[in-house]
């Protein structure tokens, strides 16, 4: 099967397929592949192993729903700004701020209830509001060693394809 730049592909693999969503085919060249995963960022194949594999990894979708809309997110002093994955999994990402409702820690509490209100209940403005859960969300990511921060650094991979958000990537808000 010949695989062409804007297809869209998911893993046979039910398990895989969970974790990296729908993917879609952005570059080929003549030693790889590049597909864009939601859940994962940009991931290159060799061809030489892939064209020999495909039917047997992926199967292409004409369904578009999970497929990853990029849109960049200046948070911070650089103009080149963070890719932004408009079609995150709304259902991860609310059981992910439920885990942190739960904790014990009241940074993850503010952080869930600031995401609930910025990202679940309406399309994603980068606003006040929004831009202060981020910032949050941030500092969460950067604390070890507890529960939360892994559930934080999970939502900041789902939301931002795979890139871990960081206080450096903001101005003082």
């Amino acid at each position: 099967m010949k695989i062409k730049i804007d297809d869209a592909l998911i893993y046979r693999d039910s398990q895989i397929s969970l974790r990296y969503g729908t993917g879609i085919v952005t570059s080929i060249s003549p030693d790889e592949y590049t597909i864009h995963w939601p859940g994962r960022g940009l991931t290159r194949y060799r061809r030489s192993v892939l064209d020999k594999n495909f039917e047997r990894v992926f199967e292409r979708v004409d369904k578009r729903a999970g497929f990853p809309k990029e849109r960049l997110l200046n948070l911070g002093a650089s103009k080149t700004g963070l890719r932004f994955n408009e079609n995150y999994d709304r259902e991860k990402v609310e059981s992910l701020c439920e885990k942190l409702r739960m904790s014990t820690e009241r940074k993850a509490k503010e952080v869930a209830a600031g995401l609930t209100a910025g990202l679940l209940t309406k399309k994603f403005a980068l606003r006040g509001a929004a831009k202060t859960a981020l910032w949050q969300l941030a500092e969460l990511c950067s604390m070890s060693g507890c529960a939360a921060c892994d559930d934080a650094q999970d939502i900041s991979r789902e939301l931002f394809f795979g890139y871990v958000l960081q206080k450096s990537d903001f101005k003082k808000i």
